[in-house]
């Protein structure tokens, strides 16, 4: 049967794209810049790391990080420079976060402050990579994928629309988006998609 778009959902437009987006690892670039975004967060610590192509600019997934259990902040930053030795931009965390942001630098990884902290933007600046199809993504980073697809607005129950306030159902559990969102900033585009995402792709 054919795959069915749940409402709500707020990339739903990968799946129109995946056979091109969703790429094996061979396919990325060794060489290009290295990024990333981090969700702060205690034992939800994540981050996502990308490579930009510099001939072409698209931008790939490379790698996911979640231990899913508390460390102390030198031993995430130990582990993600593992990923990475050097990154060209790190960011993440909301505006609130400052104490965060310091941490990591004082153990070696400079995370800059988003340059968008509105979430509905920032999600509209990832959903304009994914329909400029400009960000390409590994198609082994299982818990990355597995997120995507099932990252909701609220809707209502008896029509299945999406509900006005644009409330994300479950927002909290969704930490590789949260950190992909952030990632997103780093990138401009020239797409405007509020209307797009609301709809859930359709």
């Amino acid at each position: 049967g054919n795959f069915t778009v749940p409402a709500g959902l707020i990339y739903g437009i990968m799946r129109e794209k995946e056979s091109l987006l969703r790429i094996p690892r061979s396919q990325i670039p060794v060489k290009g810049p290295m990024y990333g975004g981090l969700d702060f967060g205690g034992p939800n610590t994540c981050a996502v790391m990308a490579r930009k192509d510099g001939t072409s600019d698209k931008i790939y997934l490379t790698n996911t990080y979640f231990p899913g259990f508390a460390m102390q902040i030198r031993e995430h930053v130990k582990n993600i420079l593992g990923i990475s030795k050097s990154y060209d931009r790190f960011v993440g965390g909301a505006k609130s976060e400052g104490q965060f942001r310091d941490e990591f630098l004082d153990n070696g990884l400079l995370v800059e402050e988003p340059s968008i902290s509105n979430v509905q933007t920032g999600v509209d600046r990832l959903y304009g990579l994914i329909a400029q199809e400009k960000l390409y993504v590994a198609d082994d980073l299982d818990a990355w994928w597995s997120e995507l697809y099932t990252y909701q607005y609220e809707t209502n129950p008896d029509t299945g629309d999406v509900l006005p306030d644009l409330k994300i159902k479950d927002k909290s559990g969704f930490h590789h988006l949260d950190a992909t969102r952030y990632l997103a900033t780093l990138f401009q585009i020239g797409l405007t998609s509020t209307g797009l995402a609301r709809s859930g792709g359709e």
